[in-house]
Formats: C-alpha cells, sequence, structure tokens
C-alpha cells in the first residue's frame, strides 16, 4: 500500500480550508443514499471523524473497498499460515479457519483495528488526538482525488504541523478513502501482531 504523497497544491486545490478537531461530536453514521452525494473533503473528514471516535465500524465504512479487501487478504494469509490459529484467534476472535474465510472485508477490517487497540492503544489513540485542517482537494480524472491535510499533532506546541494528502476513490455508495498515512500504520501495526519476543518486524505490506 503506497500513499500518494503529490505536492498538488500548485495545480489549485477546490475547496475552503475546513478545520476538524477530531474530539469534537460529529453526526451519526450517514446512509448509502446521503453518503453518495459527499464530496471528496467530506468522504476524507468522515475518515478521521471516525479515528476520532475511536468508532471502527464507521472507519471501515469509510475506506474503499479495494483498500478493505487488500486488508482482509494480508489477514487471511498470515491466519493461513500460522498453523496455530493464535493469530486469528487474536485478530478475530476464531481459530476456525471457516470462519475467517466467511467474514466479509469490512467486518474484517473493523475487528482488525479493534485489536490494534486493544494490543497498542498508544498508536491509535496519538492520531485520534491530532486535529486535521482540510485545504482541500485535486482531482486525478473523474474516479480519484487527493484531498490535501494539513495535520497538527496533540502537543504543547513543540511539534510542527505537517502536511498530508488522504487520496479518495470514487465506489458504488460515493467516495472513500484508498490511502492514507493513518492506514499505512495501520498495515505496520497488522505486522506487530504477528511479533513474538525476539522477532523481527517482516518486511513492509505492499
Amino acid at each position: 500500500m503506497r500513499v500518494c504523497f503529490a505536492w498538488v497544491i500548485a495545480f489549485g486545490i477546490g475547496g475552503g480550508a475546513t478545520p476538524l478537531p477530531v474530539f469534537a461530536q460529529s453526526p451519526e453514521s450517514t446512509t448509502a443514499a446521503s453518503a453518495s452525494a459527499e464530496t471528496p473533503v467530506a468522504a476524507a473528514e468522515r475518515f478521521v471523524t471516525a479515528i476520532g471516535g475511536l468508532r471502527w465500524s464507521d472507519l471501515s465504512a469509510s475506506i474503499h473497498p479495494e483498500t478493505l479487501d487488500l486488508f482482509r487478504l494480508y489477514v487471511t494469509s498470515i491466519a493461513d499460515a500460522d498453523e496455530t490459529g493464535d493469530f486469528a484467534f487474536r485478530v478475530l476472535g476464531t481459530r476456525e479457519r471457516t470462519e475467517v474465510q466467511a467474514r466479509s472485508s469490512d467486518r474484517m477490517f473493523a475487528d482488525l483495528v479493534s485489536a490494534i487497540y486493544d494490543e497498542t492503544p498508544a498508536l491509535l489513540e496519538v492520531i485520534a488526538t491530532n486535529s486535521y485542517t482540510f485545504l482541500g482537494h485535486v482531482l486525478e480524472g473523474d474516479t480519484l482525488a487527493h484531498v490535501i491535510v494539513r495535520v497538527r499533532p496533540y502537543t504543547n506546541g513543540s511539534a510542527p504541523t505537517k502536511i498530508s494528502t488522504v487520496t479518495v476513490k470514487r465506489s458504488e455508495v460515493g467516495w472513500r478513502v484508498l490511502e492514507s498515512p493513518e492506514l499505512e500504520a495501520l498495515s505496520t501495526a497488522i505486522r506487530g501482531l504477528t511479533l513474538r519476543p525476539g522477532d523481527q518486524l517482516p518486511a513492509s505490506f505492499d
């Protein structure tokens, strides 16, 4: 999984800057009909709001099916290779291969993030306490958009802000997040779930 950090600001960013403190109270999950009318920026806002609220089902619903399927493939591949069944139990709560294979991509992702939070809560809490200002988006063709975000860490002011990119893609129900630094962090965290004392981190998931 690659995050596209194309500095597309030079090409003109659509929309005005929208600050969004992720701890602010956010609306309930939107219906498929209303979600399909979202702009790329609104789709990215919904993604980080779900992280900030630690709402894993909402987070899963904000992600593009292609990315959910990629995470599912990664998880099931590790589970299939683990003869003990420990990884599947640790992440999905079952050692039964049939149950693992039957689980949908969106449900598996939500369960996965819940397991990551249980194992390493600090990772997601750090992400959740960031604040995000959405500066706009640039379209790449008809189906991709890159949302430009200023990320401000929750610190005493010593850490600088940074510019990040969230890539969204059209799906059957509207714009959904395809790539982001937060998803990169989660992919690394999955590899950490496979480690035992003395193990080294496996090669990067791509």
